[in-house]
């Protein structure tokens, strides 16, 4: 699979009610709801870029452990893998929705670096984000 090499961020417009496609800081298009955006920037052969922070479960931040976000909505994980055959590895996961089209791609794996899983993650989430009326997510 070819890698998207453009990473856009999509952003939420209050006072228009619309999700605007931003790169570099311009605003290229807007949409009436985040999966049009989505679906305009998968058109476009790049992927929705996520904003990372550490995990923190409740009892602070954990080590090696990263949650993604696309606007408030938690769409996947990295973390490495300390120990085992795989130690030292970095398991990703795309969790935005439960129900998805699995076919398109896998979405969950490990792979050797911290920035190849998370872009996996992001490839993950602008490919099986779903732009139908009758798409509903478990969440």
């Amino acid at each position: 699979m070819t890698e998207p090499r453009l990473t856009i961020r999509i952003r939420y417009e209050p006072t228009g009610n619309r999700y605007q496609i931003v790169r570099d800081g311009s605003v290229l298009s807007d949409h009436p709801t985040k999966e049009a955006a989505v679906a305009v920037i998968r058109e476009m052969g790049a992927r929705v870029a996520a904003v990372w922070s550490r995990t923190d479960l409740g009892s602070g931040p954990l080590h090696a452990d990263f949650v993604a976000k696309v606007l408030d909505e938690e769409i996947g994980r990295i973390m490495r893998i300390p120990h085992g055959q795989r130690e030292g590895e970095w398991s990703w996961s795309m969790t935005a929705y439960k129900k998805v089209n699995a076919f398109k791609m896998a979405l969950h794996g490990s792979l050797a670096t911290k920035q190849e899983a998370a872009r996996m993650v992001e490839l993950a989430y602008t490919l099986c984000k779903e732009d139908r009326p009758d798409f509903k997510p478990d969440r």
